[in-house]
């Protein structure tokens, strides 16, 4: 796109054309980082964002010196100060001195809990950002409930919130029943799952396969995080809306 097309001109393109599902990318890989304000002024019409993106994964934890070589988005703290790999050559790093508030990780959590605690109603997805043959994919992928492998039913599940994010975890259901939140999880022996809430609330915990969280009515939404040796999948949110347990996705 082009310095004349403004951010709402695109997406009312795209959700005019009626055949996108569109996805706000990395609002936190430095140096570009959005705000606060940047967040919760985007226009309605964006369905998703990112909650986690491979290619800014790769941590390489504290080093003597800079690698001389390195991949793109690679971070490490050197002296103190913590710098990520900004240059497309892989063996000719360009250092840049990020913020603490960049996430090492490649878990974008706060970009889209602030989405949502300004109230816009969105779900998160998990991508590779693959752009060259230097091994990054199959880190980060969308899972979605749908009845079948056609682009429409995958379609619909995207856009009803029937998804999930991942890293490597596998949840076999997810439901919202008579106030009860559970997450179904599959080899989740050693699962710990966290519920969220507004403000990055954290509602409760949970050990195990089987993970539940009863709602007190009071919630802007609830979301929960499942992890398994070090791997993560990510629920979609549910938005409380009235105490007698109604609800939406």
């Amino acid at each position: 796109y082009t310095t004349s097309n403004t951010p709402l001109m695109l997406v009312n393109h795209y959700v005019k054309q009626g055949d996108s599902v569109l996805s706000y990318n990395h609002p936190e890989y430095p140096p570009v980082y959005a705000s606060d304000d940047t967040l919760a002024n985007l226009p309605i019409g964006i369905s998703f964002v990112e909650i986690y993106n491979s290619t800014i994964q790769t941590y390489l934890g504290v080093v003597d010196s800079l690698p001389s070589t390195a991949n793109y988005g690679d971070m490490v703290e050197y002296n103190g100060t913590r710098y990520i790999n900004t240059s497309t050559t892989k063996a000719s790093p360009n250092w840049q001195a990020t913020t603490e508030s960049a996430n090492p990780d490649g878990n974008l959590d706060r970009g889209f809990r602030i989405m949502l605690d300004r109230g816009h109603k969105v779900f998160c997805d998990a991508v590779d950002d693959f752009h060259r043959g230097d091994n990054m994919e199959n880190r980060g992928w969308q899972m979605v409930f749908a009845h079948s492998r056609t682009k429409q039913s995958i379609w619909n599940g995207l856009l009803m919130g029937a998804s999930y994010a991942s890293t490597g975890v596998s949840l076999n259901d997810v439901s919202f029943v008579d106030g009860v939140f559970k997450i179904d999880i599959a080899n989740g022996e050693n699962a710990v799952t966290t519920f969220y809430g507004y403000n990055n609330e954290v509602l409760g915990t949970s050990n195990g396969s089987t993970a539940t969280y009863e709602a007190t009515g009071n919630e802007k939404y609830i979301r929960a995080m499942v992890v398994i040796d070090g791997k993560k999948a990510w629920t979609q949110p549910v938005w409380i809306i009235a105490k007698d347990w109604q609800f939406d996705f």
